[in-house]
């Protein structure tokens, strides 16, 4: 079934696909599961040969959410990720 509660409330196709479309738009995707203490972040990577989603991301403590340093987060993960897409001959 749909993820509900567990992520941004999703209960039916359309609002799958439009939180998914919302993710590619912003090619970024924050998780915090109601029911735990742990944010995630990732971004997609960039690979010569995948045709399906591959992504970089992090896992960290909720309490020391900031969104300065959420944003110097995402900031690394994307370099990163281009880093990562570069090494292996994608042009991104």
């Amino acid at each position: 079934g749909f993820p509900g509660d567990e992520w941004n409330s999703t209960a039916s196709l359309t609002e799958l696909q439009t939180h998914l479309a919302g993710i590619r738009e912003a090619q970024l995707v924050r998780y915090h599961r109601p029911s735990s203490d742990v944010l995630a972040l990732a971004v997609p990577v960039v690979l010569p040969g995948f045709d399906d989603p591959v992504a970089l991301g992090v896992y960290y403590p909720a309490y020391r959410f900031d969104p300065d340093r959420e944003r110097l987060l995402v900031d690394a993960l994307r370099v990163a990720a281009a880093q990562i897409s570069d090494q292996l001959g994608c042009v991104v």
